[in-house]
């Protein structure tokens, strides 16, 4: 007498925890591994797992196939700490941020402050910071099929460019050997150190680093 020949498939993904509905053909009769005798019976995933289904004709002959279900784990850890340098300066480029890779991510979305851009999916990121970058929040969280992480955050700071410094005050003619000249510029906006250069054969005694 011939035999059934079951159809059912041969793996089946699901959620950890998440109910998942198996059904089977071929077959007059069913049994199922956890008790149920009908063509479509309800697990709730539990792990990766094996399910065996008996599927049997009026004849009394049976078949016997299996199911593997892969669960894939819901996400508990938290990602970070995010990695990185907390003060930038405005139009600083390629700036890079990290966190340990966690296991079982699919991807990871970060979030940057204002006028800054960089995209990626995995637990790195490369930001270009604009001119007019804001200080903010950078953020990650990592997602997989099942379910997503809680947010990591780190706080951003982003010095503004200096402004353009305005003219140079002081003597336009001077005679060889004169000494204590001085020189200045209006405060420049967010400058916090000035650079002098001289001429050939000119002396700095002092101001290096003020306006």
């Amino acid at each position: 007498m011939p035999t059934p020949v079951l159809i059912v498939p041969d793996t089946v993904s699901s959620c950890f925890g998440a109910p998942v509905v198996l059904c089977a053909a071929g077959a007059n009769t069913y049994q199922w591994s956890n008790g149920d005798n009908i063509a479509c019976c309800e697990f709730i995933s539990s792990g990766n797992e094996d399910i065996t289904v008996i599927g049997s004709n009026y004849n009394g002959c049976t078949t016997t196939d299996t199911v593997h279900i892969i669960a894939q784990p819901l996400l508990q850890s938290i990602p970070g700490p995010i990695e990185g340098a907390e003060t930038v300066c405005s139009g600083q480029n390629s700036v890079l941020y990290s966190i340990p890779p966690l296991s079982n991510v699919t991807q990871y979305a970060w979030t940057l402050p204002p006028g800054a851009q960089g995209s990626s999916k995995t637990n790195f990121i490369s930001i270009d910071f604009g001119t007019d970058a804001l200080s903010g929040l950078i953020s990650v969280q990592a997602f997989n099929n099942c379910s997503s992480s809680l947010i990591t955050t780190k706080t951003i700071s982003v010095s503004p460019l200096p402004n353009d410094s305005g003219p140079i005050s002081g003597l336009t003619q001077v005679s060889p050997g004169q000494n204590s000249i001085q020189y200045q510029v209006a405060p420049v906006n967010n400058a916090e150190f000035y650079i002098w250069s001289l001429p050939t054969g000119w002396n700095l005694v002092s101001g290096q680093g003020t306006k």
